[in-house]
């Protein structure tokens, strides 16, 4: 993770870095952070700017504050607000689109033009801090192009599932990140605070979308498998894709990664003890690596040291642990609080910047995939997003590929040792309840994944 996003630590006795701020006292402090100079001498910025969307619904009101204190003094602080207003152009460009918030763009060109009335200000500084006439077109991010999984059932054809026997493996790994970068992307930070504050996604959002992916995505790596009709060949292709999720590690798209691993180590793919026979050494050896990687062991240790050592790089981090961390800050700082006295710390305001960050890192880093094969990715959307991967019908088919009688009691029993176990992969959300609610009495998932698929929320969702 970024240097800029380390929060305040709790052992750092600092009682300024405790007490509660107003909005007007935030941005102010934000703005006595820049002094002659575009860039902060402090993180604060940083921190203050990646939670506004959290902080404050509607930008545009930010960006009068703003205005209010470059009007209460302009002499001290016409400057300080055009660096502090221009920092967040350049680290935030997607907050400035005309058509998402015209309001804010207004607000902007009114600073400009205060700021160029303004003496003390020289126009070729207010030009450069104020300008967002390059920023790129963030449109496609408000645009749910990803299509929602299919209401009626579409039964698994083998002639759709040939993509992992046509394309490379580095070139699927590119398909499969270039929609899960577009995907992820689409998730604001408001669906996040919504999700946190009530504990449930609501329908036809971003979130919701990206919970299906990933599904899909889980659904078609187990179905891929599964519809070949020999062990050696059910063995090729789980080879294959351990060749894909070596490809996602090194794109550092955990996400992905996490999702095609579920699948492999899977109840209805690990109990295949004639496939798994068939795998080979240095096989065996990688899914082990990759599986340990993912554990959930001592809360993620060791996914969080390989996210930790990509802090300067494009990644993907996985939702699902990431949103638990929140849904624990959200009870553990009291933020419901804020809700009402608009009022937060630093330390608390860090601390979110921190845990925001992984979702943010997603669209403010360029992909390091390169550029996906559209012939592959549209091939690939239309098996995640046409097809229902249906538990019972998963189950069936492996049944039907190995029968019971052929399981070994061994490897069943023993299977702490075997690197197939799911167990190790599982990234569950704990039930959560505020207190004004009533505990639920038993943790749902979503219903199309296997009640040993590696869960992500632990709330109902809407059936697909």
């Amino acid at each position: 993770m970024s240097d800029n996003y380390t929060p305040i630590l709790s052992s750092q006795k600092h009682e300024k870095a405790s007490e509660l701020l107003e909005m007007a006292e935030l941005v102010r402090k934000c703005c006595d952070y820049f002094d002659c100079t575009p860039e902060p001498s402090s993180k604060f910025p940083v921190w203050f700017f990646s939670t506004s969307e959290w902080l404050i619904s509607d930008l545009s009101e930010l960006m009068a504050l703003f205005l209010s204190i470059f009007h209460s003094d302009p002499l001290i602080y016409g400057q300080k607000v055009c660096a502090a207003v221009g920092f967040w152009i350049r680290n935030f460009p997607v907050h400035f689109q005309y058509d998402a918030n015209p309001q804010l763009y207004r607000l902007l060109e009114r600073l400009k033009k205060l700021a160029m009335a303004n003496n003390f200000i020289p126009l070729q500084a207010v030009d450069e801090l104020l300008d967002i006439s390059s920023i790129p077109s963030y449109a496609w991010i408000r645009n749910p192009s990803a299509r929602n999984p299919p209401l009626s059932s579409t039964h698994l054809q083998v002639s759709s599932f040939c993509l992992i026997e046509h394309w490379s493996a580095e070139e699927i790994a590119k398909a499969m990140s270039n929609i899960e970068h577009k995907v992820l992307s689409r998730i604001s930070t408001g669906e996040l605070k919504q999700y946190i504050k009530i504990g449930k996604i609501s329908s036809e959002t971003q979130l919701e979308r990206s919970i299906a992916s990933f599904n899909c995505f889980s659904g078609w790596v187990q179905a891929t498998i599964l519809l070949k009709r020999t062990p050696q060949e059910r063995a090729s292709v789980i080879e294959k894709f351990i060749k894909v999720a070596k490809c996602l590690r090194q794109q550092n798209n955990f996400n992905t990664l996490m999702a095609v691993i579920g699948a492999i180590t899977h109840s209805n793919i690990a109990r295949h003890t004639q496939t798994q026979s068939l795998l080979s050494s240095t096989t065996k050896k990688e899914l082990n690596s990759l599986t340990l990687l993912l554990s959930a062991s001592n809360n993620y240790a060791n996914y969080r040291k390989a996210l930790r050592e990509a802090n300067q790089q494009f990644r993907i981090p996985i939702m699902g642990v990431h949103l638990k961390d929140l849904i624990a800050f959200w009870h553990s700082a009291n933020l419901e609080q804020f809700e009402e006295t608009r009022k937060i710390s630093e330390r608390c305001l860090s601390q979110l910047a921190y845990l925001l960050s992984n979702f943010l890192s997603v669209n403010r880093t360029p992909p390091n995939f390169g550029n996906a094969n559209s012939d592959l990715v549209n091939a690939l959307k239309k098996v995640l997003f046409d097809t229902i991967y249906n538990e019972h019908e998963l189950y069936n088919l492996s049944l039907k590929r190995e029968p019971k009688a052929h399981d070994n009691e061994l490897f069943l029993n023993n299977n702490q040792n075997n690197i197939t176990s799911h167990s190790a992969i599982d990234i569950r959300i704990e039930e959560t309840t505020n207190t004004k609610e009533e505990p639920l009495k038993e943790t749902k998932v979503i219903s199309k994944i296997p009640s040993s698929f590696p869960k992500i929320f632990g709330r109902k969702f809407k059936k697909y």
